[in-house]
């Protein structure tokens, strides 16, 4: 996820790989008015997951580079800004049979922070 405070402009991309770190897919989207970086990256485990989901995929780890989205998801925090959005990532962990989530250093999540980043050049007006 990669979000512009100045447009409030969002970038996500998500990248599967499989247990061995192969490459299956990825997907990436844009979106504008985003409230906050933490929303930005609240939506992002949103679509990873919808796309997992709709891959067929049973077990997941989730790894994102925002250490506060994961304490919040894991520890079930209230988070009124992206209260919705959160609700929707727990629903939709139900229809995994297991799902992890795994706080990762920017440094290594390049490939997913250049996917986003990509995706938010192509929104207008948030180059």
């Amino acid at each position: 996820m990669t979000w512009n405070a100045g447009t409030s402009g969002g970038g996500f991309g998500c990248i599967f790989k499989d247990r061995n770190d192969r490459f299956l897919h990825q997907v990436s989207s844009n979106r504008s008015n985003v409230g906050s970086a933490l929303v930005a990256e609240a939506l992002a485990v949103k679509a990873g997951l919808k796309a997992a989901r709709s891959m067929g995929l049973s077990n997941l780890i989730i790894r994102s580079d925002s250490r506060s989205l994961i304490m919040a998801i894991t520890s079930h925090e209230r988070i009124v800004e992206a209260q919705g959005v959160m609700f929707d990532i727990y629903h939709l962990c139900n229809a995994f049979s297991s799902v992890s989530f795994r706080y990762i250093p920017r440094e290594n999540n390049a490939e997913v922070d250049a996917l986003a980043k990509a995706a938010l050049r192509r929104l207008p007006n948030s180059g």
